[in-house]
């Protein structure tokens, strides 16, 4: 996932990276321990897949050592979360007005 769309705005290609469909999985049980054990986002392959795949906060599993999760349970991995969701949502930009950045008009 890019966190630009070559305009220099994060966040800009939202539309784009929220169409790809993800799964969630976690590693199974006796693999790992149970702290551990938290779901990622997993990107659905657009490809034959070489035995492991890459969350989106970045860990590589292999696809003999996990199972796959309905929504809603498990642990979230928190950078799964975040980087999903930035790079799902549109950047936000800062109240400004003419009484300076930043402060509410009163």
């Amino acid at each position: 996932m890019s966190g630009t769309n070559g305009h220099g705005r994060p966040g800009a290609d939202a539309a784009v990276a929220a169409t790809r469909p993800v799964m969630l999985i976690r590693y199974r049980p006796g693999v790992t321990g149970e702290t551990a054990r938290t779901v990622h986002v997993v990107p659905l392959p657009t490809n034959g897949q070489a035995g492991a795949v890459s969350a989106v906060c970045g860990a590589v599993l292999m696809l003999t050592d996990i199972e796959t999760v309905t929504p809603g349970a498990g642990m979230p991995c928190t950078m799964c979360v975040l980087n999903h969701v930035t790079g799902t949502t549109q950047a936000v930009e800062p109240f400004t007005d003419s009484a300076g950045p930043g402060l509410a008009p009163r």
